[in-house]
């Protein structure tokens, strides 16, 4: 692992590396935050590091966050904090810690109290907790680590969707009978 320690920039970074957003999505992110595909390829590395079980350090993963811990109470009890990531300013980072082992039990964007649920499936802008307000008969139709796929009823003009998502954020959307 680098001696550099980890920031809340590498973590985006290794959120998007990992979620495989749409391109236009990517490259305006790596551009907000003045990284290059390169830079994101190296510096997930050693986030992907400090969350190997085994040899990792999960302690880093939560100082690199310090800077962007909500200021809302966090729940102590079930080792559960809410970080506000940059990238996606209407969505709070979830990070529930399987403890007393330094594993990460759940990690994903949840929309931020006080926002409004969204209401058009745009990548990056609804979430999993979206769903069922605007959806109807959604299926979960695959899921590993934290990717999820549905299909969907939109409630509003019964198209048919299939939905993908990476840490609970909406990355693809598509109209499998079109």
């Amino acid at each position: 692992m680098s001696d550099t320690p980890l920031n809340a920039t590498d973590i985006q970074l290794y959120l998007l590396k990992t979620m495989k957003p749409p391109e236009a999505l990517l490259a305006a992110a790596l551009d907000r935050i003045d990284c290059s595909l390169l830079d994101m390829q190296q510096r997930s590395l050693a986030v992907a590091q400090a969350l190997k079980p085994g040899s990792g350090s999960v302690q880093e993963v939560r100082h690199a966050l310090d800077s962007v811990l909500s200021p809302e109470p966090n729940d102590v009890q079930f080792a559960y904090s809410t970080y506000r990531l940059p990238l996606w300013p209407e969505f709070d980072f979830i990070l529930t810690f399987n403890e007393p082992m330094p594993l990460i039990k759940r990690a994903e964007f949840l929309r931020r109290s006080g926002n409004e649920t969204g209401r058009y499936l745009t990548p990056w802008k609804f979430v999993e907790g979206d769903m069922h307000a605007v959806l109807k008969n959604v299926r979960d139709i695959d899921a590993w680590g934290h990717y999820r796929s549905y299909i969907a009823y939109d409630a509003r003009d019964g198209g048919r969707y299939f939905l993908r998502f990476g840490w609970g954020l909406l990355q693809e959307v598509s109209k499998p009978d079109a």
